[in-house]
């Protein structure tokens, strides 16, 4: 793991100007996002309702020039439509940034370790399996690009807009604010108890894999030894026991990332049950607007919506993390070896 984390922060440390690229684009898009909802609010209270804007507020001077609730609907229109416009076009710019980035981080991790296995002396392959070998430079070569691209820059995203509307949730109402976020060091101390379980199953399933790979190999190199002794039927037996194990260990790792799924899902459903039933309450006592509780649930949305995906990214992390370390092994063997 010490030669990946060199290599991460070496390829990272050339490529500057396309980290800080990425992260403009992920400020500019938090942005958008933290606008749109408040949309609602105005729209609910202030164009429909018909109610007048607080005075001396900030929503009075931004908006109080607008003397017809029909000139006030269509700026709320206007500015929701262009904050989901530049969101969108914002993510497409992200995405190709991280894509491209990715593919770099790739080229460069599987051309070291090709160059490095083009340096084991001959007597190293008497003694080791190429199918392993040409197992992991065709599929875990890709797993240091899955890991920026799925797990690190989505999990710096989506924690980086958690807490800035974490921080708005409860800047415009401190106990709502409360009782949605408390739903993040829940969510965090699962994590870490499914994590232990997911890292498990996915060295095993990752094991499995690289074993059928080179039984495959093995066989089809030899496959005029195995017609020459008739062990094609043994041969078919033993291919059909390693593919079941593989599946079987597949299904084990998609198991327990279902269950962390589902688990999260009801984390969060009791969270919303919670402050909705209190935004209720409010808005019947006439201490809240409607449009402020939707508005409100909208910022929920956008709260919930990045913890989800943080829980997504750490769990491809870790996928992507065994198979680079996998590899990263390769690369730091030793040609005595």
């Amino acid at each position: 793991m010490s030669h990946t984390a060199k290599f991460i922060r070496t390829t990272v440390g050339t490529h500057k100007g396309a980290v800080v690229g990425l992260l403009i684009f992920i400020g500019i898009g938090i942005f958008f996002q933290a606008l749109t909802p408040w949309t609602f609010k105005l729209l609910i209270d202030n164009v429909i309702g018909q109610q007048p804007f607080s005075s001396g507020g900030i929503e009075q001077w931004l908006f109080g020039i607008f003397s017809s609730p029909l000139s006030l609907g269509f700026i709320v229109v206007l500015i929701y439509s262009g904050s989901i416009l530049f969101a969108n076009i914002t993510d497409y710019f992200t995405e190709l940034s991280l894509k491209r980035f990715s593919q770099t981080l790739i080229l460069d991790f599987s051309k070291k370790a090709f160059a490095r296995i083009t340096h084991y002396p001959l007597s190293h392959f008497r003694r080791t399996d190429i199918g392993d070998y040409i197992y992991r430079l065709s599929y875990d070569a890709s797993a240091i690009g899955e890991l920026f691209e799925n797990g690190v820059v989505p999990l710096v995203l989506n924690l980086i807009a958690a807490i800035v509307t974490g921080t708005i949730l409860i800047f415009i109402h401190p106990v709502l604010g409360m009782l949605g976020v408390f739903m993040a060091p829940i969510l965090v101390g699962m994590l870490m108890w499914f994590q232990r379980k997911i890292g498990k199953a996915t060295r095993a399933s990752e094991y499995s894999n690289s074993v059928l790979f080179t039984f495959i190999q093995e066989v089809l190199s030899q496959l005029k030894v195995v017609q020459a002794f008739t062990r094609e039927e043994a041969e078919i037996n033993a291919f059909q026991k390693k593919e079941a194990q593989m599946l079987n260990r597949d299904v084990r790792l998609a198991q327990m990332q279902f269950l962390l799924t589902l688990c999260v899902g009801v984390i969060i459903v009791f969270g919303y049950a919670l402050v909705i039933s209190y935004g209720i309450a409010e808005v019947l006592a006439g201490t809240m607007t409607a449009g402020f509780l939707v508005a409100f649930i909208f910022y929920l949305d956008n709260f919930t919506g990045p913890l989800i995906s943080c829980v997504n990214a750490v769990a491809n992390s870790k996928e992507s993390m065994e198979r680079v370390s996998r590899l990263s092994q390769l690369i730091e063997k030793k040609e005595t070896e």
